[in-house]
């Protein structure tokens, strides 16, 4: 997979699931120094067949973390998590 930011949400024009998670994110990302990466499903052929049922789809430091009718709170405790961790 070409996608290396650490917070990424798969996305596709037009999903308003999409727009949502985009939009309740990015202010979530931000309280941890974090930028939320949002990625076109349809530029990342290699995802297509995995994802494309389940948008959006939210991969951290690669790995999928969430999809369909994200968690803010979810996302807030695994970044939490993910920061407690990166600092020991």
């Amino acid at each position: 997979m070409s996608i290396t930011s650490p917070v990424v949400l798969l996305s596709k024009d037009g999903c308003h699931l999409c727009a949502d998670a985009a939009a309740e994110l990015a202010p979530v990302c931000e309280e941890f120094d974090l930028q939320l990466s949002i990625e076109q499903l349809d530029d990342h052929p290699e995802l297509v067949e995995q994802y494309w049922q389940m948008l959006p789809v939210l991969l951290v430091d690669g790995v999928q973390r969430d999809f369909l009718k994200i968690s803010p709170d979810r996302v807030r405790k695994l970044l939490s998590a993910r920061s407690s961790a990166n600092q020991n």
